[in-house]
């Protein structure tokens, strides 16, 4: 077995060329965003499946804003497929898009719900009529069940659903806006570093003609005339030898 080249058994480790930190960061931030892309569909998924049944039991339509809800997550799916985050293609311009919508459906979860569980549209009084409607429904189904311990169970899961997507839809705007800053920040340092580059250059070529200037020419006659002169000097010296 042939012996082991020197500088490969891992203590040169240090000299070697590692991934720059902000770059680890992108890729976590990609993750992260797919991540919780995921889990608020899934959640906005839950909130649809629960209006449509209370739709099926006491015939409320569903909410307009829930159905505009589900309208910016297609979007948003889109437009994330569209920015090609990670690769040489991706576009800052759709990230911001991107951003922007999850933003707006983000406030829209947040206003209903405070709209819905504060009772605003009732001059105060929190009137959870899914809640109602779908207590009556299981009461009635099963008599054996109290309508109270019902009721608050229901109101609780609720809330539960509507703070998880609201909590989700926030950390996916707060994650995406910090890596649109990074990523505008690599793009200034880049910009900054080529025109760095061409600086030099241009520089460079000022230097080298700012250097020592070039011998003047001596006019041909000048010249023709001293050779002359010194092969005459030359001619009278050997005579006198």
């Amino acid at each position: 077995m042939p012996p082991r080249p020197a500088g490969t058994d891992g203590r040169d480790h240090s000299y070697r060329e590692v991934i720059a930190e902000r770059y680890k960061r992108m890729a976590n931030f990609k993750y992260s965003i797919e991540k919780i892309i995921f889990l608020h569909i899934t959640f906005l998924c839950l909130k649809l499946g629960w209006h449509f049944a209370v739709q099926q039991v006491a015939g409320f339509p569903l909410p307009t804003y829930v159905l505009g809800m589900a309208a910016g997550e297609v979007a948003l799916l889109v437009v994330y497929s569209m920015a090609k985050l990670g690769s040489v293609r991706e576009s800052l311009r759709l990230l911001k898009v991107f951003n922007m919508v999850q933003a707006v459906i983000a406030a829209t979860e947040v206003l209903a719900g405070w709209i819905y569980h504060n009772g605003t549209n009732e001059g105060g009084v929190a009137r959870y009529k899914n809640a109602e409607a779908m207590t009556k429904y299981i009461t009635t189904t099963h008599p054996g069940y109290s309508p109270g311990t019902v009721l608050g169970n229901v109101q609780a899961f609720e809330m539960f659903l509507d703070l998880t997507l609201a909590a989700f839809l926030l950390m996916g705007t707060f994650l995406s806006h910090k890596m649109i800053v990074e990523k505008m920040q690599m793009k200034k340092e880049r910009e900054g570093a080529g025109a760095g580059r061409i600086g030099a250059q241009k520089g460079g070529s000022d230097d080298d003609s700012d250097g020592e200037a070039a011998p003047a020419a001596v006019p041909l006659k000048e010249e023709k005339a001293k050779v002359v002169k010194a092969t005459s000097r030359s001619d009278a010296l050997r005579r006198r030898a």
